[in-house]
């Protein structure tokens, strides 16, 4: 079975699939550290920067995937099936990686490169095909003035669900 088989037929177990991807806040910051082969856990990504992702929800992200191949081509059968692309727990290479994750006042994360990667590893992590906690070889850690702005998205993100809502009733 592939990956985006197993998934969508497990879809149910996936408590965050119908959450919004939140937009990467554009914030006045303090400073910011980078740090290499960071453990991360993937519950704490809320958001992307990517405009092609943001504002949808991770399953229709997930099932919108810009180079989907990936995704198709994995294969999720078998006890221990290689996922290991998608965990980055060989401590990948920072420099020739694209995957970077920006972790604002310690609190969430937000997507800057490897969208793809992520937004899978979030769904197999769901699962249990992957351990929630993996490591992203590039993590920037950004100290935020406004403390109040995961507010205002949590905020945001609740308007946002509301006007699905109100566009879901049928007249």
């Amino acid at each position: 079975m592939t990956c985006d088989q197993y998934i969508l037929n497990n879809i149910d177990k996936v408590s965050f699939a119908n959450e919004t991807i939140i937009e990467t806040p554009k914030i006045n910051f303090e400073n910011y550290v980078t740090k290499n082969n960071v453990l991360v856990d993937l519950n704490k990504i809320i958001g992307s920067d990517h405009s092609d992702y943001y504002n949808k929800t991770w399953l229709e992200a997930l099932k919108n995937l810009k180079r989907p191949d990936r995704l198709y081509k994995l294969n999720c059968d078998g006890e221990k099936p290689n996922l290991s692309y998608y965990t980055a727990n060989n401590k990948l290479n920072y420099t020739t990686n694209n995957w970077t994750i920006y972790i604002i006042n310690n609190e969430f994360g937000y997507i800057s490169e490897g969208n793809h990667r992520t937004i899978i590893a979030k769904f197999l992590a769901a699962l249990g095909s992957i351990p929630n906690e993996i490591i992203i070889p590039k993590v920037v850690y950004i100290t935020c003035k406004n403390d109040n702005f995961h507010e205002n998205k949590r905020k945001q993100n609740k308007l946002l669900k509301f006007f699905d809502w109100v566009k879901s009733i049928k007249i």
